[in-house]
């Protein structure tokens, strides 16, 4: 996206619901250099992300989350932390003092069988707010979405509302270490579908990685500066994940061959 089209790199965050928000919390945690804050709903942090977390940054950190959800359970399990753990362990990592601001969401929705309460510390090392916001009686849903069957779904905000603001606060630090701009590499990769030659473009000489779904190496290599051909006609059908790679920075492209 960043070779085709004008990227804001202050701006890349990373969102998702269930598995999505693991992954958003693992983000924080290995890509701290590239992803500017994260927002996770129904997700939690499982066991190995607290115990291998080590950021390069402090992240600013949103999460959501149902007391009575009952995919991702409040309380933990053995393999996951609990939300108010969750909660405990950013302020931690983000050196956060002094005691959260509490905010009762207005029960506008009556008949939606929940509340929903915001809990804010901003009081935290390079401004890496964390904010969790409970939802009393809520489920294993998206709250503002349209109510599932059986689940209860709150109403009184919107979660993607709450998130985009969220995200808007809280740009890439300028001087955090490690960010790739458009004047370290800018690759051109096409096309995709690709049925026998994938065609690059690099402002760099970089060596190149190319990986299959299931995040098994296939191929590797050098290119050189400028115009570049890589053959991939006897590889399988399906989704690969291109790496490029030059002195400090990584091209990351996702592609599909044939």
């Amino acid at each position: 996206l960043s070779a085709h089209y004008n990227i804001d790199s202050t701006h890349i965050h990373a969102t998702g619901m269930s598995n999505g928000g693991f992954m958003s919390f693992r983000l924080a945690c290995e890509l701290s250099h590239r992803i500017a804050s994260v927002a996770s709903v129904t997700g939690l942090m499982s066991l190995g992300q607290v115990l291998n977390c080590n950021p390069a940054r402090k992240v600013p950190v949103m999460f959501i989350h149902g007391t009575a959800d009952a995919t991702v359970l409040y309380n933990g399990s053995t393999y996951y932390i609990s939300a108010d753990s969750t909660f405990s362990y950013w302020k931690q990592k983000n050196n956060c003092t002094g005691t959260p601001v509490q905010y009762n969401f207005p029960d506008i929705s009556t008949t939606d069988m929940s509340t929903a309460e915001k809990y804010a510390i901003d009081a935290c090392s390079d401004s890496a707010e964390v904010v969790f916001i409970k939802i009393i009686n809520g489920s294993h849903t998206w709250p503002g979405a349209y109510p599932l069957p059986n689940l209860v779904t709150n109403q009184d905000f919107k979660a993607s509302i709450e998130i985009w603001n969220f995200f808007r606060k809280h740009p890439m630090p300028v001087q955090a270490t490690g960010i790739s701009t458009p004047e370290d590499m800018q690759a051109i990769i096409y096309p995709s579908p690709v049925a026998d030659v994938l065609f690059i473009s690099t402002t760099k000489s970089c060596s190149y990685e190319l990986y299959s779904i299931a995040g098994n190496l296939v191929q590797k290599g050098n290119l050189t500066e400028g115009y570049n051909e890589l053959h991939v006609g006897s590889l399988p059908q399906g989704v690969y994940a291109l790496f490029l790679r030059a002195k400090n920075t990584t091209f990351r492209k996702i592609t599909v061959i044939r």
